[in-house]
């Protein structure tokens, strides 16, 4: 193999890592999704070997919204033509659970999913916290600053 096909796999098994990481899958629920072996699964990941096409196709056909030009070249953004599905958000993981939810038809997610899911939402729930927070902090900054300049604009007219 020579050295720019080892560095392509190289890099399409980092992507494939960070689909992994970024939809919650765990190396053996992966492993399930593109009906192989949890060992060749690791192997590929760490880089000890190629990531065969056959996998990609099957991440592909489940997850729709992954970027084939993305996984095999690093070119665009993870997902293709993103749809919030109505979460208002481009994260991936939201998107996913959403989807996840709209495919379910009904029936009831398993308490894994469920779990992933309620993770994830916390997750959100603290960085939408720790933003608030910011905000405050910047408006308290804002008003500061006005006031300052206020005061400072009559300061100018008394002595005028």
């Amino acid at each position: 193999m020579s050295n720019n096909q080892e560095l392509a796999d190289q890099q399409i098994a980092a992507r494939l890592l960070e689909i992994r990481k970024a939809f919650g899958l765990s190396q053996k629920k992966l492993a399930q999704i593109v009906e192989a072996n949890q060992s060749n699964v690791s192997a590929a990941l760490s880089g000890k070997r190629g990531v065969p096409k056959v996998w990609i196709y099957k991440l592909i056909s489940r997850y729709t919204k992954l970027n084939e030009k993305w996984i095999w070249a690093g070119e665009g953004e993870m997902l293709n033509d993103i749809n919030t599905l109505g979460t208002g958000s481009s994260d991936p993981m939201l998107i996913m659970d959403a989807q996840a939810l709209k495919e379910s038809n009904g029936r009831q997610l398993s308490k894994d999913e469920m779990e992933r899911m309620l993770a994830r939402m916390a997750f959100r729930i603290e960085e939408l916290e720790e933003w608030k927070r910011e905000m405050e902090d910047w408006k308290k900054e804002v008003i500061m600053y006005l006031l300052e300049d206020v005061q400072r604009k009559k300061g100018l007219e008394r002595g005028a």
